[in-house]
């Protein structure tokens, strides 16, 4: 049985109520700290950051994925409504873990390419996230090749990248950002400790910093125009994102 992604618990704590901000995509999004896990407004992944995708579409990975979102409580609605995020009239909103969004985010935006370029030197990593994959680092260029698609993609980004489904694995605390954690030297690799060096200092060069803790970024940015959202529950909602179907959090 494949272990969990795990994460660190240093801001581990319940700030339910108390709304703050993070990024997926490039786009700040609201969410609210529950266990140590970001769980984020749906509602804003869906008119930021997936835009591109039909419900149709977004629905078919959270199925073949086994994502889930839950309701958000009430002190968390009346915070989105207070704060502009959502609008009064709002009667619930889902959430979805920030490990999860990330998942959902590798499998619509990050998919693999169609041309299979040459195998690139460097030495061998692995990852265990998702369902796992198996690659090849060249730190000259910053990107890591899965070795069975031939697909090229930047650490941040193979951790994500698995081909191989999981059942029944809660996943908990994944970020992206903090890739060298998830990024491993493959056993084979006659000189691991020089792998493992040169994977240390491309992750120092990783501009990209973590987003801030929940608590510790309450106010809002602005918020863009199609962020304001008319309606929250629309009939044409994918069942797996469905307000009806979102257990409460307890």
């Amino acid at each position: 049985m494949r272990r969990a992604v795990r994460g660190s618990r240093r801001h581990s704590g319940y700030f339910d109520g108390k709304r703050g901000e993070t990024l997926l995509e490039g786009e700040p999004i609201s969410c609210f700290s529950v266990g140590g896990e970001r769980r984020l407004c749906l509602p804003q992944i869906l008119t930021s950051v997936l835009t591109d995708f039909t419900l149709e579409q977004i629905n078919r990975v959270c199925d073949e994925l086994q994502i889930y979102c839950s309701r958000c409580t009430p002190e968390q609605l009346h915070e989105l409504k207070s704060t502009g995020v959502l609008p009064k009239s709002a009667p619930s909103c889902g959430l979805i873990t920030q490990t999860d969004a990330e998942r959902l985010c590798a499998a619509l935006l990050h998919a693999p390419a169609a041309s299979r370029p040459h195998k690139l030197p460097g030495f061998r990593v692995y990852h265990e996230c998702f369902g796992g994959a198996r690659g090849v680092c060249a730190i000259d260029l910053n990107l890591v090749q899965c070795l069975e698609c031939r697909a090229l993609y930047s650490p941040r980004r193979f951790v994500c990248h698995s081909h191989e489904s999981e059942h029944r694995t809660c996943h908990w605390g994944f970020d992206s950002s903090r890739w060298r954690r998830f990024l491993l030297v493959a056993e084979e690799e006659p000189d691991k400790d020089k792998c493992a060096a040169l994977l240390d200092e491309l992750a120092a060069r990783d501009v990209a910093p973590p987003p801030p803790p929940v608590h510790l970024k309450q106010q809002s940015l602005p918020l863009k125009r199609k962020q304001m959202l008319p309606n929250v529950v629309n009939p044409a909602l994918p069942l797996a994102l469905y307000p009806s179907r979102w257990p409460d959090v307890t």
